[in-house]
């Protein structure tokens, strides 16, 4: 699962996100990867058309649901990296 992908307002515009989508996908095929999914927010439609020119197609089959824990500080049960 591709869990966040971002490129900087200023940098945007220039091709990054596609270059990035291309190494990551490569990496995963050359894994076996069969199959990837990603997440994106609703109303980012910007993201959306970059993800849909690249063939991925959207799924309205799945629910996501997630939970917060505000009152546990980052890094005291697992590196800011893993949440």
């Amino acid at each position: 699962m591709i869990y966040h992908l971002a490129v900087a307002r200023k940098y945007r515009r220039q091709g990054l996100a596609n270059r990035l989508m291309d190494e990551i996908e490569y990496r995963l095929r050359q894994k076996g990867c069969r199959k990837a999914y990603l997440l994106v927010k609703k109303g980012n439609d910007g993201a959306k058309l970059l993800y849909e020119a690249r063939g991925w197609v959207g799924m309205d089959f799945v629910d996501l649901f997630g939970k917060t824990w505000p009152d546990i500080p980052c890094g005291s049960l697992f590196p800011c990296n893993l949440i």
